[in-house]
């Protein structure tokens, strides 16, 4: 399955599939709106580094899991980044 040009942040996307969770649900645990979080993700707004921390820690709290994303690697552009 090639996703390159598809999602701006595919390993996000994977891992949010992989976590059974939607954009609605990232948005309500990273305390971010809906709308706003869905535009960052689909490169219509800026994406700030505090938000994308917010991302990242809902994610690892979401997974329940000693193994953290770091991330570089949650928000790479391309799969192949690592």
């Amino acid at each position: 399955m090639d996703i390159k040009g598809q999602y701006l942040y595919p390993r996000l996307e994977i891992q949010l599939c992989m976590m059974g969770w939607n954009y609605k649900q990232l948005a309500q645990e990273a305390k971010i709106e809906y709308k706003s979080l869905r535009r960052k993700l689909h490169g219509e707004s800026p994406l700030q580094f505090e938000e994308a921390e917010r991302i990242r820690d809902a994610i690892w709290r979401g997974c329940g899991s000693d193994k953290q994303i770091g991330l570089d690697k949650l928000f790479a552009a391309t799969l192949t980044d690592y």
